[in-house]
């Protein structure tokens, strides 16, 4: 549930905004299977207009990873499909899709240098965020 800005190392042209998939472009509710899960609108306006100024857009999910064993192949037969019409009928745009991101659990969570929470992604003025997005220099870590 996070929203990390990076850069490809060497990159200098194109801003990269990395956005999780669930939890943060859908409303957190596990009752609801993948199909049926509600956007979380505010964000997608967002993002969708960070893409619309030229920000590259690369979302990422762990969905599936425990129950095909991060059998990534199986993922993309079977999550990947459905993951595309959701982003479709809800009007995000993006530029690349990574699956297979490693899952946490219930009880774990992310530690990541160069993230946000949606809620602090939302609460960002846009020029500020556009700003940070492509002026962010690569640190020490490679993140």
């Amino acid at each position: 549930m996070s929203v990390s800005i990076t850069r490809q190392e060497g990159e200098t042209e194109v801003p990269r905004l990395i956005v999780d998939v669930d939890g943060t472009l859908t409303i957190d509710n596990s009752s609801l299977d993948y199909t049926a899960k509600e956007p979380r609108s505010d964000v997608i306006e967002r993002v969708n207009a960070l893409h619309a100024a030229g920000v590259r857009i690369v979302l990422y999910s762990a969905r599936n990873m425990r129950t095909y064993a991060g059998n990534i192949g199986l993922i993309n037969k079977h999550t990947l499909p459905v993951l595309i019409a959701w982003l479709a009928k809800h009007g995000v745009r993006y530029d690349e899709i990574h699956m297979g991101k490693p899952w946490c659990g219930h009880e774990g969570f992310y530690v990541k240098l160069r993230s946000m929470r949606p809620d602090q992604f939302l609460a960002l003025p846009m020029d500020t965020l556009r700003a940070t997005i492509s002026c962010g220099e690569s640190d020490s870590h490679g993140t």
